[in-house]
């Protein structure tokens, strides 16, 4: 393979790298796309068709565009903890090809790969997913997770019945105050995942309405200096053929009733 060496560089935060490819490589096994433009860079992970998660930081000073993908055992090696005294990290992009070099003192590790612009299995409509619009509104997480736990606790209830499985399950998305009162159904687990990456001190949510009933629901926060968004598309409407809980999520922590702040949807 020819050299990607001789390239220009371009220097990277090796910690926030190191940082991003941990957060990917906690739920996603597929490579991890990278995006360098406009003096930031962005990171993209996809783990189901329906899901994408996003982290982004600046890089001040750093004129060159660049796009490649990582694959997992090369973001492996980067995250590793032996790598937590590296002092720097250039990247070199020739076309598909890509070169790392790590930075330790006196010391320099080299490493160079092919990617292969199909292994990245991008979703429907997913450069909308890369772009969250301005959220509608702001929440703790703590009250989030309040929110969510009890919407999956109220679910088990329903799921009591043999003729039902959590995978058929689905939980009804209301955002007080935002464009649009009709209800979408998303999956409670990518609903769960969306709320382990977002976990930021603040997280904050928008809806966006697609075409054939279907919409977008981003979580979005600053956490260590980065920002991070996730996005996941609403599953079909399929009315009355699936266990399903509402969650409605509010600007304030809304008042108990009959002892939940979340209640199953009664037919």
């Amino acid at each position: 393979m020819t050299s990607v060496f001789s390239s220009s560089f371009i220097p990277l935060d090796i910690q926030a790298v190191r940082q991003g490819l941990g957060w990917a490589q906690s739920w996603s096994s597929g490579p991890v796309l990278c995006r360098i433009h406009q003096q930031r860079m962005q990171m993209v992970a996809v783990n189901e068709e329906q899901f994408v998660a996003s982290w982004a930081w600046p890089l001040p000073g750093v004129a060159q565009s660049a796009f490649f993908l990582i694959p997992p055992f090369v973001a492996g090696s980067i995250a590793n903890p032996a790598a937590y005294d590296a002092d720097g990290l250039l990247i070199a992009v020739q076309k598909t090809a890509a070169g790392m070099v790590i930075l330790q003192g006196k010391q320099e590790f080299r490493v160079q790969w092919r990617w292969d612009p199909t292994s990245f299995r991008a979703p429907a409509h997913f450069l909308k997913m890369l772009e969250p619009p301005p959220p509608a509104m702001q929440q703790s997480y703590v009250a989030l997770a309040d929110v969510v736990h009890l919407a999956i606790a109220n679910m088990t209830h329903m799921l009591d019945n043999d003729e039902f499985s959590f995978s058929d399950a689905t939980i009804q998305i209301n955002l007080d105050g935002a464009q649009g009162a009709v209800p979408f159904q998303f999956d409670p687990r990518l609903v769960i995942r969306g709320m382990e990456i977002a976990r930021g001190e603040e997280v904050g949510f928008a809806l966006q309405p697609l075409a054939e009933g279907r919409a977008m629901l981003y979580f979005i926060t600053q956490r260590e200096g980065c920002q991070i968004h996730c996005a996941m598309l609403s599953l079909p409407w399929v009315a009355g053929s699936q266990p399903t809980t509402t969650l409605t999520i509010r600007e304030t922590r809304p008042p108990m009733s009959d002892g939940a702040w979340i209640l199953p949807r009664r037919s």
